[in-house]
């Protein structure tokens, strides 16, 4: 499902700037950073959130990929009962392609798509000359 923000993407990429993109951990992968144990953001970002209106926030986390880094064929965790609901929120992006069991979704800026089933065989596609950064937010 893709639900639009209106017209809120500059306003989040700013803010990521400022706030978040100081703090990115490069990952031992290559060209893939991540910001983890979030639990509050700046009001812009938390009023995107609660827009959703998805209940419980569980966990926060911005990754970013260098220019064309591609993510393998993965499964976050191989089971579903009781997981939270993953919605992703991509910030910067001009071409992401998320494979979920082998369909394309088609991911752009200032969107939220979910309910991302991230227990199933994934990938990522990024074929842009810019990096991708995604919020990403886990609800109970």
């Amino acid at each position: 499902m893709r639900l639009p923000l209106q017209g809120k993407v500059i306003e989040l990429q700013e803010e990521f700037d400022e706030h978040y993109l100081p703090n990115m951990e490069a990952r031992p992968e290559k060209g893939y950073y991540i910001l983890h144990g979030l639990k509050k953001l700046t009001p812009p970002f938390m009023a995107a959130i609660n827009a959703l209106d998805m209940g419980e926030i569980v966990s926060i986390l911005f990754t970013a990929a260098d220019a064309g880094y591609s993510v393998h064929k993965h499964q976050d965790c191989d089971w579903e009962e009781g997981l939270p609901i993953r919605y992703h929120l991509p910030i910067y992006t001009n071409h992401t392609i998320l494979y979920e069991n082998g369909k394309p979704i088609h991911m752009y800026e200032g969107s939220w798509y979910g309910p991302i089933r991230y227990w199933l065989p994934h990938s990522v596609e990024h074929d842009s000359d810019f990096k991708r950064v995604h919020l990403i937010v886990n609800f109970d």
